[in-house]
């Protein structure tokens, strides 16, 4: 077909090769993107922790004790323990773990659609992480067992450090 100079337009295989660019471009975005949601649903976990650990030691500070709590698949709102408020990111998983003599505790943080199991011990003041038990297909199943002496460090024995 012979084309008029004055008539305007792009031609089958222009528009084709746009179309392929920009499926090149969303095939490397796509994943990209999941990558970065799944990165802010194990930060909003480990920030949950943190949370609740000052939460316990301004307790402690009250009362002398810390607190068994189980939190779980958080709403936003805000929960009391003590006198202390604290809020849980929606969709995240919980749960505090005391000793018998309540000097010593575990938290363990999960959000629902996240990775990544983070754990803190008051005895070490160390943050454990554990992406196996999403391997596994665990989702907070209680991985660690509070002790009666006080020494919970072997309940998280193959965690990682974070």
């Amino acid at each position: 077909m012979i084309r008029k100079k004055n008539e305007a337009g792009f031609t089958l295989i222009e528009l084709m090769i746009v179309i392929a660019i920009i499926g090149v471009l969303a095939a490397i975005a796509i994943p990209m993107f999941s990558s970065y949601r799944m990165k802010s649903y194990n930060s909003a976990a480990l920030s949950d922790l943190k949370n609740l650990q000052t939460t316990q030691v301004a307790l402690s500070a009250d009362t002398g004790d810390y607190e068994a709590l189980v939190l779980t698949t958080g709403d936003g709102t805000k929960k009391t323990i003590g006198n202390t408020e604290v809020s849980i990111s929606n969709d995240n998983m919980m749960y505090s773990l005391v000793d018998t003599n309540k000097v010593s505790y575990v938290i363990v943080s999960k959000h629902i659609k996240g990775n990544i199991t983070y754990a803190y011990d008051s005895d070490s003041t160390v943050i454990y992480m554990n992406d196996a038990l999403y391997a596994a297909g665990v989702v907070l199943a209680d991985p660690i067992k509070a002790s009666t002496s006080g020494a919970l460090e072997e309940s998280l024995a193959g965690w990682k450090v974070k």
